[in-house]
């Protein structure tokens, strides 16, 4: 057996390993996309509300499953130490804290919103996999003091990340989906001029 193909087979058993095995994986998550401080002086404070997990799975920590010798779904794969809302809540505040919105101001705003998907797929390669994630995620900016309902939008984070380490692949793969929802959602001019202003 050559290199190439004894890598393509490695990299397949790490990604899959047993099919109904739940690996814990460690995402700590911290912003590190592209959006810079967009506060104007009429900017509101954007606090984060709940974010609920509408996926309809049952462990709703988990980022990527398994899929067995048939392309079925299974209940294996790799779950955060945390809920994947938690993460995407986490990303939000962080991303709010980087567009300068976090701080009291005379009028506030509160973005909370619901995961609707979050698709993985991975393509084996040579040497190395590449693991492709798709979030999608319902938000809402409500004004705190009339209870008004501003905006509202569907988003998406996408990210693709090659790797020979599955588990370190997917949690690379899940902060760049991440902080690409957040660049994605602060660099939107219908968001901007709704919310922002």
């Amino acid at each position: 057996m050559n290199t190439r193909i004894l890598m393509t087979c490695l990299f397949a058993l790490t990604a899959t390993g047993c099919a109904f095995t739940v690996h814990d994986t460690e995402v700590n998550y911290e912003y590190a996309g592209t959006t810079t401080p967009i506060s104007t002086s009429t900017s509101p404070q954007v606090i984060v509300g709940g974010i609920r997990d509408t996926r309809g799975v049952e462990n709703e920590r988990m980022l990527l499953h398994f899929k067995n010798g048939y392309g079925q779904t299974t209940t294996g794969g790799y779950q955060a130490e945390k809920e994947l809302s938690l993460l995407v809540q986490d990303a939000l505040v962080q991303g709010v804290e980087a567009a300068g919105l976090n701080e009291p101001r005379d009028r506030s705003v509160t973005l909370s919103g619901e995961i609707l998907d979050f698709d993985s797929d991975t393509v084996t390669g040579w040497t190395k996999g590449t693991i492709n994630l798709k979030g999608s995620v319902k938000l809402t900016a409500t004004d705190n003091a009339s209870d008004e309902v501003l905006w509202r939008d569907t988003f998406s984070g996408n990210a693709s990340h090659e790797t020979s380490n599955a588990k370190e692949g997917v949690v690379v793969a899940v902060k760049k989906a991440l902080d690409n929802l957040v660049d994605n959602l602060f660099s939107d001019p219908y968001f901007r001029s709704s919310v922002i202003r």
